[in-house]
């Protein structure tokens, strides 16, 4: 899900399933996924998720790695993912 803006409309118009690895809400996004030049990713991956599950694809999931760090997490990652209009989990 960090990528570019031009990168998220290709996927949006090649792709009718897309799957965004995301592991709980930004604190935790940060804490796991980071730039190759060490900067968080949550607000680059929140803003493609909202875009691409506002452009009516079929089904634009989350894929999370639960671990100790998020385990009594995931009632709260639901409710995140679902404010970014996220319906499927993995």
């Amino acid at each position: 899900g960090v990528f570019s803006s031009q990168k998220a409309c290709w996927l949006a118009e090649h792709f009718d399933i897309i799957w965004v690895s995301c592991d709980g809400t930004p604190k935790i996004q940060n804490y796991f996924r980071r730039t190759i030049s060490g900067k968080p990713t949550s607000n680059l991956l929140e803003k493609n998720i909202k875009y691409l599950t506002s452009q009516g694809i079929g089904m634009t999931g989350i894929r999370s790695t639960i671990t100790n760090v998020n385990v009594l997490e995931q009632c709260n990652m639901i409710k995140y993912f679902h404010e970014l209009g996220i319906k499927y989990i993995w």
